[in-house]
Order: C-alpha cells, then structure tokens, then sequence
C-alpha cells in the first residue's frame, strides 16, 4: 500500500571536481557533513535512506513537512555557521516534496520521489525548494522565524511544471541569481480557484497534451460540465512554457461581438485606441510574444470568435488559444475535445469501505461537507447519493447544486425529488455567473441561443429516452414545421452545441436525462398536450413495429443481429411499458402489450426474465381493471411462457389455460395455438408426456389449418423432443430431422433443434455426429448472443464429453452451463444440470462434491413444480448415498423413487428408470425380503415433498448423511 510521506533531498553541486582535485578535504567535509545530516534527520523524527543519484546525494523521509523543514534548516545553518572548520564550504542544495510513494525492501519508490529529485535540481547551492504540495501542508505550522517566499513556476525535465517556494530563515542566503522561474502573479490573470478541484486526471492530461501540440484547442461540453475549471486548472502548468505568460478572456458578459478584441485587449493590460484598428492594435501588441491565452464562454460569439481567433492565430506564430465553448468554432487547425460528465457508478454497484469513490461521489460529498461539516458517504446513503450522481448524469454544476441540498435535506429527500429537478436545483453561488445559479438558467442560455427549428428539434427529440437513431428521430420527430428530410442537419448541429451527445462508435444519439427533462418541460410549454400525446403515439408504433420485426429472431440466421438492436432500443421499449402501465391511454395499452407479447424470447435470452415477468403482471392488472380485457391473450400466453423459463409450472398453466380460453372465446386461433404449445411445454417439463403430445397435436393442427408453416415446424421439433424424453430414439429422430427440413425451407437457423438432434444421436451411439449438431448450434447461439441457447448446448456437450471419457472437460462445459441458467433463474434446467454434475462427480469417486450438487438439486425441487425432476433428484441422491454406505436410506429413497414414477405413469415398469435390482444391488442385497416389503409399503405411504423435506431438514442439522435421515418410524427394520 502507499504512504504518505514528506521527502527531503540533497546533494552537493559539482562535487565531483571537488573529489577530483581536493580529495582528502572533500573526505573530511562530506564525513562530517552526512554526519551532521543523520543528527539532524533523527532529532527531526526522519529517516536516512540510501543516497540518491551522483554528487553526494541524501534522501531523507519524514512524518510531516514541518519535520522535514526543520531539518533542512538546521542543516543548512550548520553548514553555513563559523563553526563549520572541515576544510572546504560545501554548498548544499535542498528540495522538500510531499505525496505517496511506495516502501519496498526498505526504499520507496514513485513519481513522489522523482517529482522531488527533480525540485533539487531546480535549486540553488545553500537553497531550500518546497513544492506546492509541501508549501500546502505548512501552512500555519511553521516556525516564527522561518518564511515562504513564492518564487512562481519552474520547468522540470520529463514532468509537469511545478510552483514552487523558497524556505528562508535568519542565517541563511536570501537571495539566488540565475534562476529561471515564471511568476505567477506577474505573467497572468488566471484566478486562484477557492473550491478544490475534483477528479479529471485525464482530462487534465488530455488537455496539456493538446496545448503542446496544437495551437488551437476547443473544450466543448453540455453546460455545468466544468469546461472552466477544467481550463483554468490545466494551464498554470504549462506556465514555464509561454515565456509571456497566460492570459484569460471572459466572454460570457458580452452581448456585442464588436466588443471582442477590446476584451481580449483589456486581459492582457492594453487598450485599443478605437472599434476599427483595435484588431491589429491586438495583433501589434501580441508581435512575437509567446502567449497562451485562455477565451472563456464563447459560445454565443461563436462566429466573431472564430473570425478573431483565425486573424490572431495566422498573424502571432508564438501564440496558442484554449477556448471554452458549448460548440467548436470549426475553423481550420482546431482540435476538439469534449468534456463528459464526471465518473459515475454503474447501476449494481455497491458501497465498499476504504474503497475510493468515483469522481462524481467525491465531489457530491467535497461540497456537501462545505455546506454541513462532517458529512461523509456511507453504506447507509450511499444509494441514494449514487441514485443522485446517475440521474444528473456526472454534470458537476447540476451536483453540486444538489450537494448543496444537503444543508437542509438528506440525501435521500434529494433523490427523491430529482423528479422536479429544476425547482429543487437553485440557490447556486451568489457570485457566479447568473447561468450557474439555477440547473434551469444553465439548460435556458443554450436553449435560447438556438434557431426556432432547432429549438423544436430539440423539444420533440424529448420523447425519446436512452438512445435513438436518426431514422427514428426522422420518423417520429416531424412535423408541418420541421420536415423529415431536414432533421438530420438539425440533430447534427444540435451535437456540435454539446445538447445532443453522439455515440460514434454506434451512430446513435441521445439526450442527457437533464436536458430532455428540460425539453420536455418546453414542448409541454410551448405546445401544450396534444402534440406530446402525437409524439407519444408515433413513438409507441415505431417500437411495437421494431420489436414485432424481431419476434422469433432466436432461430432466424438471416436477422441474427436483430437482438443487438434491441438492446439498444430497449430503453425506448421500457419507456413504452411504463408509459402502458401509469395513466397511459388506449394507444399506449395496447403498444404496451404487443411489445411485452414481442420481448418474450429477448428476455428469455438476455437474463430478464424477472422483469420481464413483473412487466407482465402490471400490464395484467391494469387490463383487469380496465376495458381492454379482449387484449390480454397474447399477453397471457406471454407471461406464462416466461413463468415455464423458470420452473414456476402452476402460475404458467394457469395463464395458459386462462390465455386459451380467452382465445377459443374470441376465435383467436393464434394465441389459442400459442396457449396449447405453452401447456404442452409444461407438461413436458413435468414428466407427463402424454399430456405433451397430445396438446402439440391440437396446436399442430391449428397450424396447419391456417397454412402457418413456422408453427408446424415447431410442432414437429417438439413432437420429436417428446418421442426423445420418452426413450423412442428413432421416431424422435425422424420427427427432428423433419423439423430441421421444415425450418431450412423458412430460412430459419434450426438451433435448438439441432441440439436435440444432437441428443437422439449420442443414444443412438453417434457421438461423432452428436457432437458436430451441439457444436453447430453452439456456434450460432455464441454468434447471436443467445445465452440460453449457449447453456443448453454446453450442458449436452459436458455430458457427452463425461460419457465418453473425459470427465474433468465434461464437468467444465457443466458448470459453465450452470453459471448461466442461474443467472437466468431457469431453475428447472439448473436442476438437471446440477443432476448430471452430481452423477459425473460420483463417478469419479469425489461422493462429498457429489452430496453438494445433489442437495442444491433438492433444494430446487423444493420450489419447483415438477414431479419427474424432484424423482430423478431423490434417486441422484439414492446413488450418494449407497456410495457411502448407508445402505436402508438408499434403498428406501431407490424403491420410493421407483413406485413413484410408476404409481403417477410417469415410467413403465421396464424403463430404464425403474430399474431398481441391479443399480441399487448393493443396499438392497444388505436387506432381508420382509425389510424390502417394509420398505415399498413405506415408500407408497409418503409424498415427494415429505421426502425432500425429510433429507434436508436433517442434513441441514447434522452437516452430514446420518443414519437415521429418514427416521422411517421407530421400528427397527
């Protein structure tokens, strides 16, 4: 970890010659010198590190700067005092630095202890430097007779200029000659900032490096973003660079462009005699000089500015410009760099303690703590603050006018009201500028600098939320006033004034949540409701078409990037379901639906199905409270599609059921297919196949009826599927490979059935075709970002690795297949995998790991709905079990298992699941026939969820298998 430590370093000019030609007094005065340095260094709480570079360099360490002053002093008198007889007057230069460094094997390392060795070089023989930092730290702890002169800016090799103070006290030499420093107050008119400056290392940087390869650089940003203080905090370095200073030109109080120049002129202390030769009086005073000047605010002087910067720029060659303004001024030569808002966390994150805070954090808590002493982030308003710093999108001005708050509020008050943000931000700085004292005068100078059309541009790009494409913007976005075709330059011109922010690596655009809250206000403003309510309505018809466009798109290998566009749009989408979902109209309702109806595979795939699901629910109760009851089929269907994705088999087929009743009723034969495939799918994933295929049959024939060839492909896929759960290998063959034919025909990539494909084929003992199908659909499922899709195919390929000899690869693809289901909250096909993991560990001999998978697999099956998994599971368990010995619970949960699937037809007696003598031959041949008699009355008098129960209540208890796990009752068997 870094320290923070104050350096001291000296060394002794020339000392080289002095060895060369006087060697044995040099011996003498450099012994007692060090000498004197260690008495100094240790009665000052220091510590003498190894010398530092050539001519008799000493690296000294202290606590504090105060220490490491005192030293140098002391030092410096010694050395210049009569007393002082050791053959030569050795003129020490000294250099005092503060900041973290690194201790590693005893020295430290760093740009610390670099910044400091440069400082020494800086210095005069018998002089004594202090570094900003250092001078910082002694203010106010310095002794009464020692004093700090300012001595400006020096140049440091490799690094940043620094300002620098000489450190003087009665004995010492006073005054150096030869020096070059810059001084500060001499060659410019920067003002002393009276806030600390927060973050922006790399722009900071950015910056510098502009200015030194450039002579024009414009810093562009949305207003409040800092583009001042960012400016007037870059430039004071690049001090020793402009041997004629820096000079600074506010243009914000200037309503008249004819002003300009006598502005500028006045900065750097001149004045122009009259309005037609103050130009070239500008440039005849410039000459030769070299010059940084800094034009502050130019955004509505923009085309003068330019016009003036060109003239200045083409006549001064030594002269450089850094502008600050809301657009560039385009012009030849100039560089461009915007200003983002400050760093801000992203939306999952989380307080950790000692941790550093992101920029826009530090500066909300810098100025809250002006305003309330002693406020600090912690774990208990940290959500809130970050809620805060996200919602003003990291704008400084917009943050601390809300740290501001924290005078009267909480934080959490704050947060809460940012809905009314521009009533609540107000009360800025009595003193600065009157844009900056309210969130809303700082959107209104912008905003009133615009043209009549981009100022509707604007207004209506409003409707938006998140990030849009110029296409829908053209769409939605013209009017009778605003062509379509003309858009395009409005939004572009709108991006060079920095209130629309261009994504250039997407080609899309959006507005800061700040400035479309404030466009909002204005169009409601300046247009009243209806036209928002047109807007609303093109924008809830442009998504519903885009997002209905890309239904199905999970096996269509033609539009397989049609989920990246989604997501980019999926803000706008989440708009249109909120929208349906508060207050909307009818318009919005039905969008809402449609689009909730249209995401179900995206949510399926980009771990959303809980949200999608709670969109579903509030659409559900707004319909059944409302008049549009003849629309929620599609909706129904929906919802328990997405209720089947994670196990929750009772609420789905209670909305499937629901969804084709409503469908039958209104002789809506689509969504009565789509209700039947859902039921089929939970009947499937319950075990009961019968029930499955019979319903697939009913929709397959719909399907058919109505000539809709995608829907009897799925049917046959599925169809195929079953004839696979249900062992018969080569009817599901050639049911699957039909589907395949079928889907190949519509130009539909037939990933997940392939996958299937690829399951029928390794029982039928092709494992080399088997894998080509798992790898085939794989690949598409990577290439298409489908993650579940990705996670079925890895759990297949895992197992078939597994069965063919390679379990520790196997095991890999497993839990990588686990990994994403959970995420997904597809609980049912972490249940099988977890089943497959637990079996391929017992294999291997690892019983405790297996006993881990297995009893998470139980622990699903407690809230899953499914009969045949949580079978499968106490039978996994079964083999655990009789792996470690306890021989009456395996043969107990074996026959349960066993009776169980047959009672309910699940499995006839001669499956393979039902196979009970040989598999479980060594518990069972420790029992006698009475006790195996006990044993299945036993297993046919209790239920699924007892036994699930039962195994985990007791492992839970003991941490282990016990003997009594089960307590069967209390007869001994």
């Amino acid at each position: 970890m870094p320290e923070l430590i104050s350096v001291l370093m000296a060394d002794i000019p020339n000392s080289g010659a002095l060895w060369e030609h006087q060697y044995a007094d040099m011996a003498q005065a450099v012994s007692c010198y060090e000498e004197l340095a260690l008495q100094c260094t240790v009665t000052n709480g220091g510590r003498v590190l190894k010398s530092r570079g050539e001519n008799d360099g000493l690296f000294l360490v202290f606590a504090s700067a105060a220490n490491a002053a005192c030293c140098a002093i002391e030092l410096q008198r010694n050395l210049l005092s009569p007393n002082w007889v050791h053959g030569i007057q050795l003129g020490v230069r000294m250099a005092i630095h503060c900041g973290e460094a690194q201790h590693r094997d005893g020295d430290y390392f760093g740009p610390t202890v670099n910044r400091c060795a440069r400082l020494r070089g800086a210095a005069a023989p018998g002089q004594v430097l202090i570094s900003l930092a250092a001078a910082t730290l002694l203010e106010g702890q310095l002794q009464p007779d020692f004093t700090l002169k300012n001595l400006g800016f020096v140049s440091l090799r490799d690094l940043r200029a620094e300002e620098v103070w000489q450190l003087w006290a009665p004995g010492l030499t006073e005054d150096f000659h030869g020096q070059s420093f810059t001084h500060a107050e001499d060659s410019t008119n920067l003002p002393r900032a009276t806030t600390s400056f927060i973050g922006r290392g790399q722009e900071v940087a950015r910056v510098r490096e502009l200015l030194r390869s450039s002579r024009l650089v414009t810093l562009v940003g949305t207003g409040g973003t800092g583009k001042t203080r960012l400016a007037l905090h870059a430039v004071p370095d690049l001090a020793c660079s402009f041997a004629n200073g820096i000079w600074l030109t506010e243009f914000a109080p200037i309503a008249d462009e004819k002003l300009l120049v006598q502005a500028v002129l006045a900065s750097i202390g001149q004045e122009g005699s009259s309005e037609l030769d103050a130009e070239r009086a500008l440039v005849r005073c410039i000459g030769t000089s070299s010059i940084l000047m800094v034009w502050d605010n130019c955004e509505h002087l923009v085309d003068a500015v330019a016009v003036l910067a060109e003239r200045v720029l083409s006549s001064c060659r030594n002269v450089k410009i850094l502008i600050t303004s809301r657009e560039p001024l385009q012009i030849a030569g100039e560089q461009v760099f915007r200003i983002p808002g400050l760093i801000v966390p992203p939306k999952n994150a989380g307080y950790h303690a000692g941790q550093p805070l992101p920029d826009s954090l530090k500066l909300f808590q810098d100025r809250a703590q002006a305003v309330r002493p002693g406020f600090t982030i912690n774990i208990g308003n940290f959500n809130a603050i970050m809620q805060i710093c996200q919602r003003l999108d990291g704008i400084p001005l917009a943050i601390e006018l809300a740290a501001a708050r924290i005078r009267a509020m909480g934080p959490e008050q704050v947060a809460t009201r940012l809905g009314d943000r521009f009533r609540l931000l107000t009360g800025g700085s009595r003193t600065a500028l009157p844009r900056h004292q309210t969130l809303r005068a700082m959107i209104d100078w912008s905003f009133n600098l615009l043209t009549p059309s981009e100022r509707e541009t604007l207004c209506r790009l409003s409707i938006f939320t998140g990030s849009w494409h110029i296409n829908a913007a053209e769409a939605i976005c013209c009017s009778d006033s605003l062509p379509e075709r003309e858009i395009m330059d409005f939004v572009v011109s709108l991006t060079d004034k920095s209130l629309v922010v261009c994504a250039e690596d997407s080609g899309r655009y959006q507005l800061l949540e700040t400035i479309r809250q404030y466009a909002s206000d204005r169009l409601l403003e300046a247009s009243g409701p209806a036209v928002q309510e047109e807007l609303r309505v093109r924008h809830n018809r442009w998504y519903v078409t885009k997002t209905e466009g890309a239904q199905g798109v999970e096996s269509a290998g033609y539009d397989a990037s049609a989920w990246d566009s989604i997501d980019a749009d999926y803000d706008n989408l989440r708009a249109v379901l909120e929208r349906s979902i508060h207050d909307g109209s009818e318009d919005d309702i039905v969008s809402g639906i449609r689009i909730a109806s249209a995401l179900v595979p995206y949510w399926q795939s980009r771990y959303l199905v809980s949200e999608g699901r709670e969109y579903c629910d509030r659409l559900l109760n707004v319909i059944n409270s409302g008049m549009y009851r003849h629309e929620s089929a599609s909706l129904l269907v929906a919802n328990g599609t997405l209720c089947w994705s994670q196990g929750d088999y009772s609420k789905a087929k209670t909305l499937a059921a629901r969804a084709c009743e409503i469908a039958r009723s209104k002789q809506d034969k689509q969504n009565e297919a789509a209700a039947l495939y859902t039921l089929a799918l939970i009947s499937a994933d319950r075990g009961d196949y019968d029930s499955a295929k019979r319903l697939c049959r009913e929709c397959y024939d719909i399907y058919l009826q109505a000539g809709d060839r995608r829907g009897m492909a799925q049917g046959t896929c599925f169809l195929g599927y079953c004839a696979f759960e249900t062992a018969d290998y080569q009817n599901a063959r050639v049911l699957t490979e039909r589907g395949i034919e079928l889907q190949l025909e519509l130009g539909i990539v037939p990933a997940y059935t392939r996958n299937t494909l690829g399951s029928i084929l390794a029982n039928l003992g092709d494992y080399e075709g088997s894998l080509s199908q798992y790898n085939q659909s794989y690949e598409w499922f990577l290439s298409s970002h489908n993650e579940r899709g990705c996670a079925h195919c890895l759990h297949c390929i895992g197992g078939l690795l597994i069965s063919k000899g390679d379990p520790q690869e196997g095991l890999d693809r497993l839990e990588r297949s686990l990994k994403i289901f959970r995420a997904l909250g597809d609980m049912h096909s972490a249940v099988t995998v977890l089943l497959d993991t637990a079996g391929a560990l017992l294999d291997q001999g690892k019983v405790e790991m297996a006993v881990t998978a297995s009893r998470e697999c139980i622990e699903l099956c407690c809230t899953l709905d499914s009969v045949l998994t949580s079978l499968r599971a106490i039978r996994q368990y079964a083999f655990i079990l009789q792996a470690k010995g306890r021989n009456v619970e395996a043969a107990f949960l074996a026959i349960f298992s066993r009776e169980k699937l047959v009672a309910l037809k699940l499995a006839s007696e001669t499956s393979n699941e039902c196979e009970v003598e040989e598999t479980f031959e060594d518990a069972l041949s420790s029992l006698s026939i009475d006790q195996r008699q006990r044993l299945c009355a036993r297993a046919l008098e209790s239920n699924i969820d007892s036994v699930l129960a039962t195994i985990l209540d007791h492992d839970l208890q003991r941490g282990s298998v016990t003997t009594n796990l089960l307590q069967l009752d209390s007869t001994p068997l």
